[in-house]
């Protein structure tokens, strides 16, 4: 009996200690079941995180694709603009040399304007100082010089009347072109300004692109 006894209990330290590493197996199957659920769900992040980059990475390269286009849109759009440019300094020149043309004419008529009313104060002044006899005015050479003189005075009153239209019209040409010039300054001045606009815009439109670039290459890298 003692001996059954003994056997009995040496039996059940035996099973205790079973019990005791059945145990410590149950938590090492339940650590290692943590730790497969632990990796499992990284495992879906990182699948996650792969299709977020990915459907990133294809957003990126369509929107790159976008702003090529709009960058080659706005290249033809510069040329354009630079020749629309051209043509209107060409213009500005062409009006400029015009203005200088009739700024000269209008010179050399106001010149022959004062030569001609210098001239015919001094034939008036004449005339003034001069002391006619009576008798002298029935002399028909007297009569026929004063005739002369009459009729080339008159000549040179309808020339100048003549000359003084032309100034005004010349004046008023002058006039036009000026208004003309100052329209095509501004419009110049317009393109400009829309030049350096488009200039912004596109340096504007490359930095987010290289920036949109660099993204998609951190991107990639921390998927990795």
């Amino acid at each position: 009996i003692d001996g059954l006894i003994q056997a009995l209990d040496e039996e059940e330290v035996q099973m205790e200690d079973m019990a005791k590493k059945v145990e410590d197996l149950e938590k090492i199957v339940q650590e290692k079941n943590y730790a497969i659920e632990s990796l499992e769900a990284s495992r879906a992040k990182a699948v996650a995180k792969l299709s977020s980059t990915l459907r990133k990475f294809d957003e990126l390269h369509h929107f790159s694709e976008n702003l090529l286009s709009e960058i080659e849109n706005f290249q033809v759009q510069l040329q354009g603009r630079d020749e629309e440019i051209s043509f209107l300094r060409q213009e500005v020149t062409q009006y400029t040399n015009d203005l200088l043309t009739v700024q000269e004419n209008n010179k050399r008529s106001l010149t022959m304007m004062h030569e001609i009313s210098m001239w015919l104060d001094g034939v008036v002044s004449r005339l003034g100082m001069q002391e006619l006899n009576p008798d002298d005015v029935k002399n028909d050479r007297l009569h026929s010089n004063m005739e002369i003189l009459d009729a080339h005075i008159s000549s040179l009153v309808s020339e100048l009347d003549g000359l003084r239209l032309a100034a005004r019209t010349s004046d008023s040409l002058l006039l036009g072109e000026r208004n003309k010039v100052d329209e095509l300054q501004k419009k110049v001045e317009m393109l400009e300004n829309s030049i350096k606009e488009k200039d912004s815009q596109l340096q504007l439109v490359s930095g987010t692109w290289e920036a949109g670039v660099s993204t998609s290459d951190a991107l990639e890298v921390e998927s990795v």
